[in-house]
């Protein structure tokens, strides 16, 4: 029950996101229910004018990387409306630029989904595959980190991190 709940509203998000409707119904919260006890629960989304301060802010970020990155963590986040599991398995080899979506993601409870994501998703990620290809971060990884000497994918606690941060803006 919960995942159709969702289901349905990242799809009307999404679709006042990408304009087909002017707003949410669901009115940025729905109630659901913990599977454990069946307590009902607030479950609240973000409003128009905190996605604007959050990507206004973003700008702000003068080091180039963190910049690129927070955007890319935001933009894909919010846009494919995944949890930070699926992220980590964000990466070049799963991503079709053109149609806009990663394939073969896994998520909870091991289901593979492909996630789509937006054309301001798509827009930073073009810039991070160039700033990449510019700086030499050769790795697959969307989110990648350097460890031992060598790139590879950002841990769960680095992304949880870098979305706390990002949520302190607003």
């Amino acid at each position: 029950r919960n995942g159709k709940i969702s289901a349905i509203s990242s799809l009307l998000n999404y679709c006042v996101r990408e304009e087909y409707i002017d707003y949410n119904p669901l009115d940025k919260k729905i109630k659901r229910a913990d599977i454990s006890n069946e307590q009902v629960i607030d479950q609240p989304f973000l409003v128009e004018e905190q996605v604007i301060q959050i990507r206004e802010e973003i700008s702000k970020i003068e080091k180039e990387k963190p910049r690129l990155l927070y955007g890319l963590v935001f933009e894909l986040a919010f846009s494919t409306a995944s949890r930070v599991g699926a992220w980590r398995q964000f990466s070049e080899e799963n991503l079709d630029l053109e149609n806009r979506l990663f394939s073969g993601i896994r998520e909870k409870r091991g289901k593979i989904r492909e996630l789509a994501f937006s054309i301001k998703a798509q827009e930073v990620v073009k810039q991070w595959i160039e700033y990449k290809r510019i700086n030499n971060i050769n790795t697959p990884a969307m989110f990648p980190s350097f460890q031992n000497g060598e790139w590879t994918f950002m841990s769960k606690g680095g992304l949880q991190k870098i979305a706390k941060n990002i949520f302190k803006l607003i």
